[in-house]
């Protein structure tokens, strides 16, 4: 993805290396669909910079199948291809998307209909809870998010606009961490 977005390869090297100790916690706290869907997040990106519009629907289908945040790539293909695609091809593309979405999770809810559980659960008390119990860890995380916005507000506009418009589903995904995620559940930022 980055050198599809035409990064220096010291900057793709750096960024790999960092990323990589940073991600060691999360294999202690993680599920065995996480790093899957990391790479299949990332690869659908690249596919969709790379206008591989087959190949993006496909990954795009994997990465429903693995988890339902999928549905946030096509939140990042609308905001970048609003404008820098053709209408007729567009839509398409979006329609299929929320087809093979549709398709997909009501498949599994009709496959999985027996299993106890619901399609959301809600846990927006349970966050308030636990910034109350541990509000240290709740500022330290907080500190460190606010670092993370400034390290990405810094030089904002000379990032590539593709990369602009991914960051914009943290918007979303925040507020559907805050309702529906446990608390300090961060791998569910690795989209």
């Amino acid at each position: 993805l980055m050198r599809t977005l035409d990064y220096p390869e010291k900057v793709i090297d750096w960024v790999s290396a960092a990323a990589l100790p940073l991600m060691i916690p999360m294999f202690l706290a993680g599920y065995i669909y996480d790093f899957p869907m990391l790479f299949l997040f990332t690869l659908s990106l690249a596919m969709s910079l790379r206008r591989l519009w087959l190949a993006y629907l496909g990954v795009f289908l994997l990465a429903s199948l693995n988890k339902e945040t999928s549905i946030l790539l096509t939140l990042v293909f609308a905001f970048h291809y609003w404008r820098n695609l053709e209408r007729g091809i567009f839509y398409r593309l979006l329609v299929a998307q929320l087809i093979l979405f549709i398709a997909v999770k009501m498949g599994l809810a009709w496959i999985f209909r027996a299993n106890p559980g619901g399609m959301f659960e809600y846990h927006l008390p349970d966050q308030i809870r636990a910034i109350q119990s541990m509000p240290g860890l709740a500022l330290f995380l907080g500190l460190i998010l606010c670092g993370l916005g400034v390290l990405i507000a810094r030089r904002w506009l000379e990032q590539p606009l593709f990369l602009r418009h991914a960051l914009l589903i943290a918007i979303p995904l925040g507020i559907l961490y805050l309702f529906f995620s446990m608390p300090f559940e961060l791998r569910v930022f690795y989209e």
